[in-house]
């Protein structure tokens, strides 16, 4: 049969040959690999396990952990234990903190000045004895005193172990028959650190300040047998530096960058002592005690300041208190009256700084009383204040005291008040009443509006009081401290937050 050839197959013989060929170029002519195309993103990661938490650390085994006891005699400082870890070391707690023993006060004493008992050391309690005196450093030295004494910074502590105190005895320092006031001052000085008792059998008088700067030392003041008074004389022309007692260094004004503060600097006048001062004539411009940083003053019962008379007329100075000046130190008052004081202020409780350090004065008023004081003012408001408390100054108040406050607004800049330090109360307080006065020392408050407003809403007691001692909190004046100042009677309350609200003027704001 012959083949026919017909477009068709011819067509489909073409597809074929083509097939062929584009496979051929494929397999036989394939060209160079093309560049790597750019990576995909990266996956996610994948979540992390959690950790696992930290058990508690369990309480050091009591195997491992030792009581070093300090047993002191009753009437001396308590110490405080201290736990320490086995083969660690104890500290010596006289380096924080004052370690004291009493003078011995018995009903027989002679006049004169008495050092009280010098602690140097511990030792190990050997039997049940509570302390180790010695008669005097000679003997402490002499003998085997010295070496004795427990060493606290080569000693690990292994088992408990009880420590009692090492003494150098109390001591009478002597003193010329005919010695003056500041005759014990420099026979202090001489003598170093501690703690010394001055017993009065007659009536001393100054006429020049009285002036305790020795850093360490605490002066306690007794009258024997009956009230002995040490009274200021006036010798100069009315200058602020003749108080009768003057605590620590004053402060300049104006800022002094080399200024530095005493530490640790104590008087106290007690039983049968009245410090008094100047009534008549018009020199005096200072307070009878002066109070510095670093220093305090404490009275106790049966003590007594009176009859002082400050003719300073500038509310503004630091020194118009007619009594007690606390500028940066403290003022205890455990007991005792101030009595017959005139000046702007009975108590004036402030803060005093210089270029490098601002001191903030402190008042605690445990009992005693403040009375029949009088103003010494010329155009001020007919207030006085028993205390007046300056700004970041502090008060704090317990017992059965009565005082009559004021308290001073001050402002760093217009409409930025400084801040101040509420009165503390004792949940113990007792006292029939406190009577509050408010004063504005800024230019920007000059209405008593706006110092009700000032004041109103203010946090006056920084304790929790009870409702009885809120009650007891009456409101006193409002004084616009101008340079003619004028006082407005305020009523306000005080909630047991201690939060005073002001009703009346109607506050507005300054």
């Amino acid at each position: 049969m012959k083949n026919v050839t017909t477009p068709k197959s011819i067509l489909r013989i073409l597809g074929i040959i083509a097939c062929v060929a584009v496979i051929i170029t494929m397999t036989a002519c394939e060209g160079p690999e093309g560049p790597t195309g750019p990576a995909g993103p990266a996956g996610a990661n994948g979540a992390n396990g959690a950790d696992g938490a930290n058990g508690a650390q369990g309480p050091i085994g009591p195997s491992n952990v030792y009581t070093v006891t300090f047993l002191m005699p009753a009437d001396a400082t308590q110490v405080p234990s201290q736990k320490v870890l086995e083969t660690q070391f104890a500290y010596d707690p006289s380096y924080l903190m004052t370690v004291r023993k009493p003078i011995p006060t018995p009903a027989t004493m002679t006049a004169g000045l008495y050092k009280g008992a010098s602690l140097v050391g511990w030792k190990k309690q050997s039997g049940s004895d509570p302390e180790k005196v010695y008669d005097d450093e000679g003997r402490f030295y002499s003998g085997s005193g010295w070496k004795d004494l427990f060493n606290f910074y080569y000693t690990p502590i292994t088992s408990d172990i009880t420590l009692i105190p090492v003494w150098i005895k109390e001591k009478t320092i002597s003193l010329a028959p005919s010695y003056t006031l500041n005759d014990v001052i420099g026979a202090i000085s001489s003598e170093g650190n501690g703690d010394y008792l001055l017993a009065l059998g007659a009536n001393y008088s100054s006429s020049n300040p009285i002036k305790l700067y020795r850093d360490n030392v605490n002066l306690t003041i007794i009258g024997l047998g009956s009230t002995r008074t040490i009274t200021l004389t006036l010798t100069g022309g009315g200058t602020e530096d003749e108080s009768l007692f003057v605590l620590g260094k004053v402060v300049p004004h104006g800022g002094d960058p080399d200024y530095t503060a005493c530490e640790n600097i104590s008087l106290t006048i007690g039983n049968n002592i009245e410090l008094k001062g100047i009534t008549t004539g018009t020199a005096q411009k200072s307070p009878l005690v002066q109070v510095n940083p670093g220093t305090t003053f404490t009275m106790l019962a049966n003590s007594k300041i009176s009859n002082n008379k400050n003719n300073n007329q500038d509310p503004g100075d630091g020194t118009g208190a007619g009594a007690v000046e606390v500028a940066g130190g403290t003022f205890i008052m455990k007991g005792g009256t101030i009595e017959n004081i005139t000046g702007i202020m009975t108590v004036n409780v402030t803060g005093e700084g210089v270029d490098n350090e601002t001191f903030y004065g402190s008042f605690v008023m445990e009992g005693g009383t403040i009375t029949n004081s009088t103003l010494n003012m010329s155009g001020f408001p007919g207030v006085v204040f028993d205390v007046l408390i300056d700004s970041r100054a502090s008060f704090n108040l317990s017992g059965s005291a009565a005082p009559t406050v004021g308290m001073v607004y001050h402002e760093v800049d217009d409409n930025h008040p400084a801040p101040f330090s509420p009165i503390s109360i004792d949940p113990s307080w007792s006292g029939d009443s406190l009577k509050l006065h408010l004063m504005g020392g800024s230019a920007t408050i000059n209405s008593a509006a706006k110092l009700a407003g000032a004041w109103s809403g203010k946090t006056i007691v920084d304790t929790p009081l009870s409702t009885t001692q809120a009650s007891k909190i009456t409101s006193g004046k409002l004084i616009l401290a101008t340079e003619s100042p004028t006082a407005t009677d305020f009523t306000g309350t005080v909630s047991t937050a201690g939060v005073l609200t002001i009703t009346a003027p109607a506050p507005v704001a300054p």
